[in-house]
């Protein structure tokens, strides 16, 4: 769900790109269109709406998966009844499974989400560029994006 709120929210970003375009497209035109000038502050305002939805989300994700890891966790460990004879080694799997287990998944779902975000706002914001100013400009950035990682 998280997901399909960045898509949203990623949307409207490239909306605003599109809108301030046409805007300063009117400014070169000796007129200014309070018409792109509205949509232009409504689409920077509207943005919050599904980021709210996206972190509300994210967070919800990581409960669960949080949830999921401690039963399979539980399952596994408590499944195997010559663990449960070493209080030590059950002390040890049960803190480690506390301290890591709630980094790691966060991470990950954070990491998934940004890169998520990081990937369809590009894409989006150069469509945008590129439909508004010349679309052989697709051709230059899909050139850029085959050489960029033989070049890194």
């Amino acid at each position: 769900m998280a997901l399909l709120f960045l898509l949203i929210q990623q949307i409207i970003v490239a909306s605003s790109t599109y809108f301030i375009a046409r805007l300063a497209q009117s400014l070169t035109e000796d007129s200014i269109s309070i018409l792109y000038m509205l949509l232009f502050a409504a689409s920077l305002i509207a943005v919050y709406v599904p980021a709210y939805f996206c972190v509300t989300n994210t967070e919800r994700a990581k409960y669960d998966a949080h949830k999921l890891y401690n039963d399979n966790f539980h399952a596994v460990f408590l499944g195997k009844t010559y663990l449960l004879s070493s209080d030590e080694l059950q002390s040890t799997a049960t803190t480690t499974l506390a301290q890591e287990s709630n980094y790691t998944l966060e991470t990950v779902i954070d990491s998934i989400f940004d890169i998520s975000a990081l990937v369809l706002n590009v894409l989006f914001n150069v469509l945008v560029i590129a439909w508004f100013l010349d679309g052989t400009l697709l051709l230059g950035y899909a050139v850029g994006i085959i050489f960029a990682p033989r070049c890194a």
